[in-house]
């Protein structure tokens, strides 16, 4: 059976076992145009400092809102769709 495509990956940043960041780069050079949105407490800075997430990662920060998760992916979708 054939795998499906998908346009993004929402991960968890920390996770037992691997980054979110390691996943993405895994399931990225695979399906290169696969949008990243990551989740996280901690702050981008924080992130960014501890190689955590890529410079240009979108982040989504914990606590959000239904609007915020839906406004990142909304934006990185779009983002997409016009390049």
């Amino acid at each position: 059976m054939e795998a499906q495509p998908f346009d993004l990956l929402l991960s968890e940043v920390l996770m037992p076992g691997l980054t979110g960041r390691q996943i993405a780069e895994e399931i990225v050079a695979r399906r290169p145009h696969t949008n990243v949105v990551y989740i996280s407490a901690f702050s981008e800075k924080a992130l960014a400092r501890r190689k955590l997430i890529p410079p240009e990662a979108s982040l989504v920060s914990k606590p959000f809102t239904l609007e915020d998760l839906l406004g990142t992916v909304g934006r990185v979708l779009a983002s997409r769709a016009s390049s």
